[in-house]
């Protein structure tokens, strides 16, 4: 967080924070929570400790307290290191109150100050401190700490733009992640921006496509922890697929110069690791999302996520291997293993926005769906669930074709119809079904049923529609009371984030610009599971690898939304960097860095990686990158009204930062099969 506290002889003051920054871009835990600026308080009070290879407890006191930290006084001769564990007593808080969580609290050794006559220890809470005990600790600091409201507009304008960094990424997931229980998948969640089909294609035509959920058998029986690439190819009018276990004795260099010989290919990663469950606190920011109303639906929402144990990603990593030349010596493999599409489970897109203002009311009544496919018109039975003026949401039993989101369909309500003696006049017969017309929003479904989510396309259109959906309405208040979906669907959004957030397996990006118009990278993501990934750059300090490819990566970013033959905004390509030591002239040079967008020949890219593999610290990755120029943010627009009467400054400022992103990226570690490629 860059608004840290900075000790200046002996005062504490604070540095303004810098949402945009050339040189340093904004860094976020985004496995933890709200953030505050945390100020040590003075406070003297008797505890004691305890250490291994120690009897006995040890007396101390503190000095100076917060709610991460303590600084506390112990005997001068006390043999103790940085790095210890201690489990510290708060013995007075016990004795007053009488909770067991004032006991044995883990701390670890940060620092040691020695003085000629005292010793003092710098102490950090562990994140296994218990969670009751760390809730009254903060609770109790407020009443000791004067209230600063410099440093709480800080902290507030730095928590927005944190939260609104968070939900950018869920709803710009690059790829499909999947959460599972030992009984099968639980959870799927997919952007609007990744793509839920791999389709096929000569380059004028869709010859197949292939669904996801193709891939479920593969995720319900991978072990955690593991990294499958699964190769997938279009021959003789079949999709058919290996894995690495299928051919052991093959190395995947010999597999993909053989897959490659395929005129229409894919390589996936499917990883899967262990799900990292959230703090309880976390959640704690979202409940004012869960009206009482709702509440029995929201727990069974909660519910569904008790006892997952695994997540896994899919990724379409094709691109990498692009621009590889194998040479002539090509393996002769015989293999031959059709791919059967699965049902599987559905995936949900993450929303945010404060959508839908008209009530919905719980409906059933019979209607006639039917919707244009490649292989002719469709038209299925289905029964509504609930309706609204301009809303839908319809079951119908599964079919084999994929209903996806964005499609247009027609509507006849048959039972009304049959209310207007066989046509009526506003349901005519099927020539007239043009004037119920729905978009597709959102799909799931489960086990033998498919639950469309339809919004109606023209609201002021074609009046007597309107105007007996009303009446219809009208009739149907009678019997049922309306429910807002929109506050259960952000809400939904909301918990589902925190999972998502909480389980990045790589390290997400958000590329901009700053304020003299120079593409940046403006903030980095992070959690505890992919401290990994930045470990190598600990030590310089340094993100300049990223920073050096930004103008790349905006310039691809803008071509490609300026493509209006591309409808997906999604862009794919790998990023290969080492760290050069020195020199011809012995001068540090840093960090080298290019990208596919670059390296457009085998050549060029087998030179630049053969000289990055000629040095120990290397590092080749998979890099998704998502465009979200034009997007929207209700949440964020509602939380900056709260600061114009309070700092109007910093309302700009966060305006300007938003304008400025141009994209959502993510990096992902694909160093050994790219090694993999150019070892002899």
């Amino acid at each position: 967080m860059t608004n840290e506290i900075v000790n200046e002889a002996g005062n504490q003051r604070i540095k303004p924070i810098i949402l945009v920054d050339r040189k340093r871009p904004q860094f976020f835990n985004f496995d933890q929570g709200l953030v505050t600026t945390e100020k040590m308080v003075e406070k003297i009070l008797p505890v004691s400790f305890r250490m291994e290879n120690h009897n006995g407890l040890i007396s101390a006191t503190t000095s100076e307290i917060s709610a991460s930290k303590l600084r506390i006084n112990v005997p001068k001769q006390l043999v103790i290191s940085e790095g210890d564990q201690i489990r510290l007593d708060f013995s007075s808080m016990h004795s007053k109150l009488n909770k067991e969580y004032f006991l044995k609290i883990p701390y670890e050794v940060l620092q040691i100050d020695e003085f000629s006559h005292a010793k003092h220890l710098i102490l950090a809470l562990s994140n296994q401190a218990n969670a009751e005990f760390v809730v009254w600790f903060k609770q109790w600091l407020k009443t000791l700490v004067t209230p600063n409201k410099y440093e709480e507009n800080n902290d507030k304008i730095f928590n927005t733009i944190f939260s609104y960094y968070k939900r950018l990424y869920c709803i710009f997931l690059p790829y499909p992640i999947i959460f599972s229980d030992p009984e099968g998948i639980k959870h799927a969640f997919l952007s609007n921006e990744a793509v839920s089909c791999i389709d096929f294609s000569d380059g004028q035509r869709v010859n197949a496509r292939l669904s996801v959920n193709a891939f479920n058998e593969y995720i319900n029986d991978q072990k955690q922890g593991t990294r499958i690439p699964l190769y997938v190819w279009y021959e003789n009018d079949e999709i058919k697929y290996l894995t690495s276990a299928d051919l052991p004795k093959v190395s995947p260099k010999q597999i993909i110069a053989w897959l490659k010989t395929k005129e229409q290919w894919r390589v996936l990663l499917i990883r899967t690791r262990k799900v990292k469950v959230p703090d309880p606190s976390l959640f704690d920011a979202i409940q004012k999302y869960a009206s009482q109303k709702l509440a029995d639906i929201i727990d069974e929402y909660k519910t569904s996520f008790t006892n997952l144990t695994s997540v896994t990603n899919i990724l379409d990593i094709s691109n990498v291997f692009e621009n590889i030349d194998f040479g002539w010596n090509l393996p002769e493999l015989q293999f031959s293993k059709p791919l059967i599409h699965a049902r599987g489970v559905s995936y949900s897109a993450i929303s945010f926005k404060m959508k839908r203002v008209e009530p919905r009311f719980s409906y059933n009544t019979r209607v006639r769906l039917e919707t244009e496919f490649k292989d002719g018109d469709i038209v299925v039975d289905a029964e509504t669930i609930d309706i609204s003026l301009l809303g839908l949401s319809l079951k119908l039993p599964y079919t084999d074709f994929p209903f996806t989101i964005k499609d247009q369909v027609l509507i006849e309500f048959v039972e009304w119809n049959q209310e207007l003696g066989g046509g009526g006049k506003f349901f005519k017969k099927k020539q007239q079904l043009s004037a119920v017309e729905y978009t597709v929003k959102n799909v799931d479904h489960n086990g033998e049923l498919i639950f469309l989510g339809l919004a109606r396309n023209k609201r002021d259109a074609e009046p007597g529609i309107n105007q007996f959906i009303t009446d219809k309405l009208v009739e149907i208040k009678r019997e049922t009371t309306g429910v807002r979906r929109n506050e259960l669907e952000l809400y939904n959004s909301f918990h589902a984030s925190v999972w998502l957030t909480n389980n990045i397996a790589g390290l997400p990006f958000f590329l901009g610009h700053d304020a003299e118009g120079i593409r940046i990278i403006q903030a980095i993501g992070n959690t505890e599971e992919n401290e990994a990934l930045r470990k190598p750059f600990h030590e310089e300090n340094d993100w300049s690898f990223l920073q050096q490819i930004a103008t790349t990566l905006s310039v691809a970013m803008r071509d490609l939304v300026a493509d209006k033959y591309r409808p997906l905004k999604l862009l794919s390509c790998g990023v290969y960097c080492y760290y050069e030591e020195f020199n011809s002239d012995r001068v540090i040079s840093g960090w080298k860095t290019k990208t596919d967008l670059e390296l457009t020949t085998p050549e060029l890219k087998k030179e630049f990686i053969e000289e990055a593999m000629r040095h120990s610290k290397r590092f080749f990755y998979h890099c998704s990158l998502v465009s979200v120029k034009g997007y929207k943010d209700d949440i964020l627009n509602a939380e900056v009204v709260e600061f114009m009467s309070k700092a109007a400054h910093r309302v700009r400022e966060m305006h300007s930062l938003v304008n400025s992103l141009i994209a959502v990226g993510e990096l992902n570690d694909v160093t050994r099969l790219i090694e993999f490629m150019y070892k002899n």
